[in-house]
């Protein structure tokens, strides 16, 4: 990484990136725009992989900071932690695994935590998340937005945009809908729905991965997260387009269960359908109650986010996956629906082909269901119990619409398309 993008993401996280330099003014009031922190010294790159270290002062205690390429890594204390830092890592991880359960927060998300944690303490007032464009709103909002604003202009290279971007949404995302949303069902908690719907179990030689864009990430109509809420996380896991430490365990999985054993439930092109998905013979002969890890299974990824954010999302995927397997991509698989989705009547999709993630993945279970070698494995029962959940979803969103004055139905233009495509959650 060079050093001047370094040196622009320490300037976001409160560093001076001048020798020496003093902080700069937020305004007429002459009121700090940042932390006096200072950077001490800089110590040369060894290779374009090796991290980055610099040794930065923090109010007066010498702190060591990783960079790569994948982000910054944790901060290295020289001395011992003061008992407020203490307790500020301990709400971050409060607040993270209250909606990302046992997962440890991601570096780049943690360091935007804790940007926005101190925005809170220098106006006063907890931030809120929300609003029709999906932001932190008042006062605090409006100068975190324009400190990232800032920030983002030093950014000199497309992946560390993409980083900073899914960091700040997810992190905005958690600190603002903590005590509004539910943490397992995403909506407002007077309109929480998790007693609604039956919980049920997959088959263990398969694996669903929800690929989520940010945006959707704790979206109160998004319908993906419906997999892991019926299944479990064991059986569906969440990776955040853009998370380096997310894609990073999905990517290990991949590697350790190999090219053959992978697909992307995607339309676009259209390179073969679920009877083309090669089930080896050993998942087949797979006790349920085995320990194997992810060599034996099934992965089967879903794009969870808009269509036109999807683009971007499978040309990440595939083009990671022709650097690791010299070339081979990830083959895409179109599904053959043949209901409706009931989110259709709030969300509409630009045909009736085209689903949300829950309707694709219930869509998915069924036509593996009709393969020979996995009729006994129970996947129609499973896809019936996530039909379930989806109609559940449905009619909480619009209890909550009638509840606050909004119509129960968005009109849309509904074409009839000859390709088969499967689509995550719009707008």
């Amino acid at each position: 990484m060079p050093l001047e993008a370094v040196a622009g993401r320490m300037f976001s996280q409160g560093f001076t990136p001048f020798h020496n330099a003093a902080p700069r003014p937020r305004g007429a009031s002459g009121a700090k725009r940042f932390p006096t922190f200072y950077m001490q010294k800089e110590i040369a790159v060894h290779s374009e992989s090796a991290p980055v270290v610099l040794q930065v002062q923090r109010n007066g205690e010498n702190v060591d900071v990783a960079a790569c390429a994948g982000g910054f890594g944790a901060e290295q204390s020289n001395g011992n932690q003061s008992h407020g830092d203490v307790e500020q890592e301990d709400r971050i991880l409060r607040d993270w695994q209250l909606f990302c359960k046992q997962q440890a927060v991601p570096a780049i998300v943690r360091m935007n935590m804790e940007k926005i944690k101190d925005l809170e303490v220098e106006f006063g007032e907890e931030l809120k998340f929300g609003g029709p464009r999906g932001s932190l709103k008042g006062r605090p909002g409006a100068e975190e937005d324009h400190r990232h604003r800032e920030f983002y202009e030093t950014l000199t290279d497309s992946e560390s945009k993409l980083q900073n971007f899914a960091a700040r949404q997810v992190a905005c995302r958690v600190i603002g809908s903590k005590g509004y949303l539910c943490d397992t069902c995403w909506l407002p908690e007077r309109d929480c729905m998790c007693d609604t719907f039956d919980k049920g179990r997959l088959w263990p030689g398969i694996c669903l991965w929800l690929y989520m864009h940010p945006k959707d990430f704790l979206r109160k109509n998004n319908t993906g997260k419906l997999l892991w809420q019926v299944f479990g996380d064991k059986a569906a896991r969440l990776t955040v387009f853009g998370i380096s430490d997310h894609e990073e365990v999905m990517w290990n999985a991949f590697k350790e269960a190999g090219r053959d054993k992978v697909w992307c439930i995607y339309p676009h092109p259209p390179e073969c359908q679920v009877p083309d998905v090669l089930i080896p013979e050993d998942l087949v002969d797979r006790q349920e109650d085995s320990k194997d890890g992810d060599a034996h299974r099934i992965h089967l990824v879903l794009i969870d986010g808009t269509w036109s954010n999807s683009k971007a999302m499978i040309s990440r995927l595939k083009e990671r996956a022709s650097r690791l397997w010299e070339g081979r991509s990830i083959p895409c698989v179109a599904l053959s629906p043949t209901n409706v989705s009931p989110m259709h009547n709030l969300r509409p999709q630009p045909s009736t082909a085209r689903t949300c993630t829950a309707g694709a993945a219930a869509q998915l279970l069924r036509e593996l269901g009709m393969r020979k070698e996995l009729a006994g494995f129970g996947l129609d029962q499973s896809a019936d119990i996530l039909d379930d959940s989806l109609t559940c979803l449905q009619d909480a969103l619009v209890s909550r619409r009638k509840r606050v004055g909004r119509t129960t139905q968005r009109f849309g233009r509904i074409q009839c398309d000859p390709v088969v495509s499967v689509e995550s959650d719009d707008l």
